[in-house]
C-alpha cells in the first residue's frame, strides 16, 4: 500500500481544527473533541532536521512573503524549545515530493469551505521513528492575519503553531493554556509550558 493510501485511510492520523463559536474569546478549534484529553508521547520523527514546502498560500489574505514569515515563525516556536530544525524548501512546482511537511490551501476538504467551520488540519507520525511525508492544509474560506484585526480574523501563528504540534507527535491537551488546547485562542501564539514538557518529552531538551 502506498504511503499516502495508507496515511487517507488512517482517520485517527488526521486532526481537524475548526472555530465554532463556544463564546467569543474560546472558539472550538477541533473538530475531533472525542481525542481532547491527553499529549500523544509515544509515535514521532525519527529525525531531527525536518523539510516543508508551501504547496499553497492564501495570498489573498496575506502577502506571499507574510505568509512565509508567520510560518517561519511558527516552525521557530518548537526549535527554540527541543532539537529540532526545520527548513523551507521551494524546489518549483514539485518541491512538495521532497519535503517532509506538505503545507497547502484550499477550499474543498471535508469541513471546508466557509468561515465558522474547520479551520486545518494536520496528519501525525503513526509510528516511533516516523519518516514519511505528513500534509496539513488550511481553510481558504477563513480571513488569515498576522495581527488580529477583527474579530472574524483569525490568527495565522496561532492556527500553525497548534497544527504544528500535531505534526511532531502531539495530541491535544487539557490544560486551558496550552497551545494544543482544542479551543482558539488568539492570545496563545506559542507553546506553553505543558506543551515544551509535552515535545521534550518526545524530542529531548534543546541543547
Amino acid at each position: 500500500m502506498l504511503r499516502r493510501h495508507f496515511l487517507w485511510s488512517s482517520a485517527c492520523m488526521l486532526v481537524g481544527c475548526g472555530a465554532q463559536g463556544v463564546e467569543q474569546q474560546k472558539q472550538k478549534i477541533c473538530s475531533r473533541p472525542a481525542v481532547f484529553g491527553a499529549y500523544n508521547i509515544y509515535d514521532k520523527w525519527g529525525k531531527t532536521h525536518l523539510t516543508y514546502h508551501m504547496l499553497d498560500r492564501d495570498t489573498a489574505d496575506m502577502k506571499r512573503r507574510e505568509w512565509d514569515e508567520v510560518w517561519a515563525k511558527s516552525f521557530k516556536c518548537w526549535s527554540d524549545v527541543c532539537p529540532l530544525t526545520f527548513e523551507h524548501i521551494s524546489s518549483g512546482l514539485r518541491g512538495w515530493e521532497h519535503a517532509d511537511i506538505v503545507i497547502d490551501v484550499n477550499r474543498v476538504a471535508e469541513g471546508f469551505g466557509r468561515k465558522g467551520g474547520i479551520l486545518a488540519w494536520a496528519e501525525m507520525p503513526a509510528t516511533r521513528n516516523w519518516d514519511s511525508q505528513l500534509w496539513t492544509q488550511f481553510d481558504r474560506a477563513e480571513d488569515w492575519v498576522v495581527e488580529k484585526d477583527d474579530r472574524d480574523d483569525i490568527m495565522l501563528q496561532s492556527v500553525a503553531v497548534h497544527e504544528i504540534g500535531h505534526l511532531l507527535g502531539l495530541g491535544h491537551s487539557t490544560h486551558i493554556a496550552s497551545i494544543m488546547y482544542p479551543y482558539y485562542d488568539d492570545l496563545i501564539i506559542s507553546p506553553q509550558e505543558n506543551d515544551i514538557k509535552a515535545i521534550q518529552t518526545l524530542y529531548g531538551e534543546k541543547k
